[in-house]
């Protein structure tokens, strides 16, 4: 079997990996068609028929934070312990729970910067409408009758998507972004165009 061809699209999953794994060496198997990647911290010999990519750490001490909030008084959230729960919307277990978060954006201009382009590249097709709505999530209202009072959108580790739902063949799949509104706090919901 011939080397595979490493595409761009292998080499952003893996610097995506890497850059969530930066403080240890690692070493990235590239084989098969489709081509796969795996990585490994033990080192790996390339093959005839595969492409090893290291990737060195970073040697950054690791930070260390006990403690961050966000919000005032009644509407505070910890943000160590971000508390999802469960809804009928987002029934699967790996959607709730508390968790910490790692990046927190509350203004238009953080979300216009870094999650809208990030999210355009990882929707394909429904970029566009998903990027629409990240946009929208610090201005719009719950509902017809209740003004918005979201105030912050937070990343939940890690990137992957959680498919949501046990049964094979169905693919939703939903990011880890929670909204932090006075109320406290709800998944984002990506919601279809009328």
């Amino acid at each position: 079997m011939p080397k595979p061809h490493v595409t761009f699209q292998i080499l952003r999953d893996i610097a995506e990996t890497a850059s969530g794994l930066r403080n240890q060496d690692l070493y990235f198997t590239v084989w098969g068609e489709p081509v796969r990647y795996s990585w490994t911290t033990q080192k790996v010999v390339e093959g005839p028929d595969n492409v090893v990519i290291f990737c060195g750490a970073t040697n950054d001490p690791p930070t260390r934070v006990r403690k961050a909030s966000i919000g005032d008084g009644a509407t505070s959230i910890n943000l160590m312990k971000v508390n999802v729960r469960p809804s009928p919307e987002f029934p699967h277990p790996a959607q709730a729970g508390p968790f910490k978060a790692d990046a927190v954006f509350w203004s238009v201009s953080a979300i216009e910067k870094f999650l809208a382009p990030y999210y355009v590249s990882v929707y394909g097709d429904r970029g566009a409408e998903y990027a629409r709505h990240v946009l929208n999530v610090l201005m719009e209202s719950r509902s017809d009758d209740e003004p918005g009072d979201s105030f912050a959108v937070a990343h939940l580790p890690s990137s992957e998507y959680v498919p949501l739902t046990d049964t094979p063949g169905e693919a939703r799949h939903v990011p880890h972004l929670a909204v932090l509104t006075s109320r406290g706090v709800e998944r984002l919901r990506l919601r279809t165009p009328r």
